[in-house]
């Protein structure tokens, strides 16, 4: 069944910087064919979307959702399933994809998911959180800490990658790391921005200006201090403009200290007077609609139109792990159990 939420008021949303007005959206259920976790999405536009997830599975869709194609990503010999988290798409032939499986990997299609190349292979305690990619063709890769390092990577060319050098990086702190609950805790802007967000028992983001050759840290408002605690996903609209989500998994009705904004490139970070109501997992902008982002989590969803400074939970019981916005205003959400959707908001 199409569940339906209606933003019938100002209050949430009044229109997109292009001045087309709308005053409802709605989640339009996927069949995927998979009972598959999809941990990844990726939004391409023209309705090419992809995604990731458990057991080794990746899907591909070219008509925005209604039919999807399924592959497995064979893990190394030896190994037990692959389990498959971000992913990150050009067009429809060529992606990316990370997996932990240890060792953990960055996997290659230039045949639209029918054969994947390794690229690159990490450390024997590697463990991947996220993918992204420039503009220019660049793309970077953060996992967790490794002998007291963040484990960041990155190629100009997709092919070859090779390791920031500790002395680029901010020095993690005892029991910092990062979530591979979305693939958004590391993000990218234009050609030379980068972010990173991380968490346990430090909540805070890294950033890059010159492609993630070298990064700065800056302090957060968000949840801290545990495992399962910190940033989960970033989403930045500009050079400037971004927000950040997350809060406690393992306690995920857990209000405050889970969004938080800035407008500064990064810099600083301002707690959301008026948070989401729970854990939230994956963010993006709602593209040509100016300050206005949508987020999601295995709790529900919420909406800001202002920039994150407060946010308003959507009706309905729609839970997903990971969503991603194409430019042309496609967005998509994946979840537990082959779960997607397309969100519809014009």
């Amino acid at each position: 069944m199409i569940r339906f939420f209606v933003l019938a008021s100002s209050l949430f949303l009044a229109g997109c910087a292009s001045s087309a007005q709308f005053t409802s959206a709605r989640w339009i259920p996927l069949e995927t064919g998979s009972d598959a976790s999809l941990r990844g999405v990726c939004a391409v536009g023209r309705g090419v979307v992809w995604a990731s997830g458990s057991n080794g599975t990746v899907l591909r869709s070219t008509d925005g959702g209604l039919s999807w194609d399924t592959f497995e990503v064979p893990a190394a010999p030896g190994d037990g399933p692959n389990d498959l988290r971000d992913i990150e798409a050009l067009d429809d032939q060529r992606a990316w994809v990370i997996s932990i499986t240890e060792p953990a990997r960055i996997l290659r299609t230039e045949d639209g998911g029918a054969t994947w190349t390794v690229v690159h292979t990490g450390h024997a305690a590697s463990f991947y959180d996220s993918i992204a990619l420039f503009d220019d063709g660049d793309a970077v890769v953060y996992g967790d800490p490794v002998d007291g390092v963040f484990d960041v990577v990155r190629s100009e060319d997709g092919v070859a990658w090779n390791p920031v050098p500790s002395d680029a990086l901010p020095m993690p702190a005892e029991g910092e790391a990062g979530f591979a609950a979305s693939g958004t805790c590391v993000v990218t802007y234009g050609d030379r921005h980068a972010w990173i967000g991380t968490g346990g028992t430090s909540a805070r983001v890294l950033r890059s200006r010159d492609s993630g050759r070298t990064w700065s840290a800056a302090e957060t408002p968000m949840r801290q201090g545990a495992e399962t605690t910190g940033i989960y996903s970033v989403a930045f609209r500009s050079a400037d403009d971004g927000v950040i989500v997350g809060g406690q998994y393992d306690e995920p009705e857990l209000a405050g200290a889970n969004a938080a904004w800035s407008d500064d490139g990064g810099a600083s970070w301002q707690a959301a007077r008026r948070p989401p109501s729970g854990y939230r997992s994956g963010v993006v902008w709602l593209p040509a609609c100016g300050p206005r982002a949508l987020a999601v989590g295995r709790a529900g969803c919420s909406l800001t139109q202002d920039g994150g400074r407060t946010w308003f939970d959507v009706p309905g019981d729609e839970g997903f792990y990971a969503v991603s916005a194409a430019r042309n205003g496609d967005v998509f959400a994946v979840g537990a159990d082959g779960r997607a959707a397309r969100f519809v908001y014009r």
